[in-house]
């Protein structure tokens, strides 16, 4: 796994730092129940959205972008894509996670949303093994196309919450 921090503001010791905390968090006990094989990348960006869009684009991934608007602004997605018949996962995170995760007052906070993300990368892995490729529901356009769309939205909230517990102690 790449860990990929494209934040211009972090010199070299704090990227070190942050990566080293990433990994730490990453072959911690509570994340080694979580099946991260297919996880081949961890990117901090300062422009989490145009990056989300852009890795859409250049994977041929549907581009549906991220949350943003008045209530709330994602800042972390992850991405699952096919090369060479194997499925890959990059999670992208937005930059101001990292300086908390190596905070006292953050590390938690921090930990949930990197934690949160690696839970959505166990349950793509398993989805995928038990229903193989995604089905494009939204293609489609008819009321059972988007009521599957949902569930499927609803569904990976839901797993990543729950499976998420059980690795507060870290």
């Amino acid at each position: 796994m790449e860990i990929i921090i494209n934040v211009t503001s972090f010199n070299n010791d704090r990227k070190v730092t942050i990566e080293d905390e990433f990994r730490r968090l990453v072959v911690t006990k509570p994340s080694t129940n979580l099946n991260l094989n297919t996880l081949e990348q961890i990117v901090i960006t300062e422009e989490c959205g145009q990056e989300i869009l852009s890795f859409q684009q250049r994977y041929g991934i549907e581009v549906t972008g991220h949350t943003s608007n008045e209530f709330v602004t994602a800042v972390g997605k992850t991405l699952t894509w096919e090369e060479d018949g194997k499925q890959k996962q990059t999670v992208i995170l937005d930059w101001r996670i990292a300086p908390a995760l190596i905070t006292e007052e953050g590390r938690q906070f921090a930990s949930h949303l990197i934690h949160h993300e690696l839970c959505h990368v166990h349950d793509n892995y398993h989805r995928s093994v038990i229903f193989g490729k995604p089905i494009p529901w939204l293609k489609k356009g008819d009321l059972f196309s988007y009521l599957h769309c949902h569930a499927d939205i609803v569904w990976t909230e839901y797993i990543a919450s729950v499976v998420r517990p059980t690795l507060l102690y870290i």
